[in-house]
């Protein structure tokens, strides 16, 4: 039976000089010649820190932007149906077709 790097499973490498297979150690990784790499493991938590940080800023993008369209309907709306919002010496309304109304 000939082992090989492809034979392994995740999470093991194919040591040459026992000629089998063995379990990443922590802090190491397997490089592309197949040989075990050190690793800084305080590299790798942030980046993997800064990639889900990443994503959920991306999801609550939505949310912002959807909230945005929200706001921007409303105003629309009490724009279309009330009128401007204007405030002046007697008090505070809305003009529509040129006429004040007063809260």
């Amino acid at each position: 039976m000939i082992l090989d790097i492809e034979t392994c499973p995740d999470g093991q490498y194919y040591c040459f000089d026992d000629k089998k297979c063995k379990p990443i150690p922590k802090g190491k990784k397997v490089g592309k010649n197949g040989m075990l790499e050190t690793t800084e493991l305080k590299n790798e938590i942030l980046s993997r820190a800064q990639k889900r940080h990443t994503m959920a800023k991306g999801k609550k993008l939505k949310d912002v932007m959807a909230k945005g369209k929200e706001a921007k309907e409303k105003l629309y709306k009490t724009t279309r149906d009330k009128g401007v919002r204007f405030y002046d010496k007697k008090g505070s309304g809305y003009m529509k077709d040129g006429k004040k109304k007063y809260d």
